[in-house]
């Protein structure tokens, strides 16, 4: 028996980009919230505490059997906010500066994207069902919101 592959990503229309465009500013206040004033724990950490709550999003993301939306946005939230502290831990802390922070990410996103493509993997969102297929998904979404972080 054939098993039917099902997408675990949402159909991109314009309640996608609403809710997309409310978890980048969420994304942004959380990670001004505990990098800066008021716990001022710093970039460094920041993006580590917050690279770990996209690790387990992610991983209930790519465990999930089919489109779960409170699970699909934690992992949009949580990147969010991880390419914001990283971001501004690549601008401030590492002092790449924007310029500098913006070519790097967008050199590392173009790498994904072109890696993405020798795959053979479906590069349509509303289509994507295997686990490579989504992993990749994933990788270029953080890549975006980190490089767009910067464009700022």
């Amino acid at each position: 028996m054939s098993k039917v592959a099902v997408s675990r990503l949402p159909m991109v229309g314009t309640m996608f980009w609403a809710t997309k465009i409310v978890a980048t500013t969420l994304g942004e206040s959380a990670s001004d919230f505990v990098t800066m004033a008021p716990l001022n724990l710093g970039y460094a950490v920041g993006a580590m505490i917050f690279l770990l709550a996209l690790v387990v999003t992610l991983a209930m993301q790519l465990k999930a059997d089919r489109f779960r939306p409170v699970v699909f946005w934690s992992v949009i939230l949580t990147t969010s906010i991880v390419g914001t502290s990283t971001s501004d831990y690549i601008n401030r802390t590492a002092g790449l500066g924007y310029a500098g922070g913006s070519i790097l990410l967008t050199s590392l996103l173009a790498i994904v994207l072109i890696g993405w493509r020798m795959t053979g993997q479906t590069m349509d969102v509303e289509r994507i069902a295997t686990t490579e297929g989504e992993v990749l998904y994933w990788t270029a979404a953080i890549g975006v919101q980190h490089a767009g972080h910067l464009q700022r």
